[in-house]
């Protein structure tokens, strides 16, 4: 896993507006209609009357009483109109709806007028997807499937992992189709990957593909060492450069690029990744020169192999390649911004390919991913960081080497290329 995971799982979630607490509010539904879905979350006009309390934000959070101790999940936007008890809306409004399904007559209400009870000793079970770094490499984002009772923030739980190693994890926050309604527990009743939870782990062993239970309740097994690694499956070359990129603001000495060759039975493969390629490791040293912090997340995005002339090699995995083909214009605009202001998006395409490399490498969280999630945050002043895996490339096996080059700034600009002729 990579600092890009992190950044590219929270941007999905900036893509929701999370609802705002009410109280005491209930609210009875007229005229239901349904207009769309979204995934498992059904989209829903619905005139309404307040009974009790108020509406005084743009979207408010509400709630279905179900029987069995769960509730159904909604969503009301009212475009800025605001409601007294006793008014009713003068034309439908937006409801997104979660497990349940909005009818005329049904009363909705606040998440405080239907609160989930807890078991004096809670007892839950579920499985984790792909999990990613949150906060710290102890720390887990991932949504979870096949929850058989109800676990809450704060609780403690024990997971084993697929590699077998057993753990133990507090669940920090839990949301609901990725922040479209909030809540501080999950249940079972609800589609698998519906809840996405973070969690802080004690071992920092892997949250993906586990099965997690409460504390205590997990079965006895034999716990893998932290330091257990995969043989390596994959053909690797370690092909030493000593190279340097430099500016006024950052030096990056590239030790080694490690050839790659990814399998399809390594790992699990998130993005689709194209086996016919040739992947190389970047293995280098990043320093600030500046005296103030300096992001070099323009650097490592940009990072690639590159001809004399400014051409940059992640014209084979960038997502949007595509349009360049397409006479829409928009497609158009798509592709110029993708190689102009991003430089390409293959470093995304490629993170899976990463995350499958550092399986292979032994004692990798212990003594290597410090080092790699700190390339994800500023770097201080004067600060040198090493990373045997700060970023990847990747290129047919036919592509010539000429060198390797990266860049900053909004627009390509050649003056900004830092450029070095490497004979690999």
């Amino acid at each position: 896993m990579m600092p890009y995971f992190r950044i590219f799982t929270w941007a999905l979630g900036c893509l929701f507006s999370c609802s705002l607490p009410a109280q005491n509010l209930r609210l009875t539904l007229s005229d239901v209609k349904e207009i769309g879905q979204e995934g498992d979350v059904r989209q829903y006009q619905a005139n309404f009357k307040v009974t009790s309390g108020s509406i005084s934000e743009d979207v408010t959070q509400l709630a279905f009483p179900l029987p069995d101790n769960k509730i159904g999940f909604a969503r009301l936007e009212t475009y800025g109109e605001q409601f007294k008890t006793g008014q009713s809306s003068s034309y439908p409004m937006l409801i997104k709806a979660l497990g349940f399904t909005p009818k005329n007559g049904q009363t909705l209400v606040s998440p405080d007028l239907a609160p989930l009870k807890k078991a004096a000793t809670p007892t839950v079970q579920f499985e984790t997807t792909t999990a990613f770094f949150g906060e710290t490499e102890r720390h887990f984002m991932t949504s979870i499937k096949g929850v058989k009772g109800m676990v809450s923030v704060g609780d403690a739980l024990e997971y084993i992992n697929h590699k077998g190693q057993k753990g133990h994890a507090k669940v920090e926050k839990i949301e609901v189709d990725f922040g479209t309604f909030t809540t501080t527990t999950a249940f079972e009743g609800l589609p698998d990957n519906s809840f996405y939870i973070v969690v802080s782990t004690t071992e920092g062993y892997d949250f993906s593909d586990s099965k997690v239970y409460a504390a205590n309740a997990a079965p006895a097994v034999t716990a893998a060492p932290a330091a257990a690694a995969t043989t390596p499956k994959a053909d690797t070359k370690t092909i030493p450069v000593e190279v340097v990129l430099e500016d006024a603001s950052v030096k990056i000495t590239v030790h080694n690029l490690v050839k790659y060759k990814p399998k399809k039975s390594e790992g699990i493969d998130i993005f689709n990744i194209d086996y016919s390629l040739d992947y190389y490791i970047v293995d280098a040293t990043f320093e600030n020169k500046t005296q103030k912090s300096l992001d070099v997340g323009e650097y490592l995005l940009r990072f690639n192999f590159f001809t004399p002339d400014g051409v940059s090699a992640d014209e084979y995995t960038r997502i949007f390649r595509d349009k360049a083909k397409s006479p829409d214009d928009a497609d158009q605009k798509a592709n110029q911004v993708d190689t102009k202001i991003f430089g390409g998006t293959g470093k995304i395409v490629m993170a899976n390919v990463l995350a499958k490399y550092t399986e292979t490498i032994p004692d990798y969280q212990t003594k290597h991913a410090a080092q790699t999630q700190a390339l994800g945050k500023p770097l201080p002043p004067g600060a040198k960081i090493h990373s045997i895996d700060a970023t990847i490339m990747g290129v047919p096996p036919s592509y010539k080497i000429e060198g390797l080059g990266t860049w900053t700034g909004t627009f390509f600009d050649k003056k900004k290329l830092l450029y070095k002729k490497v004979s690999l």
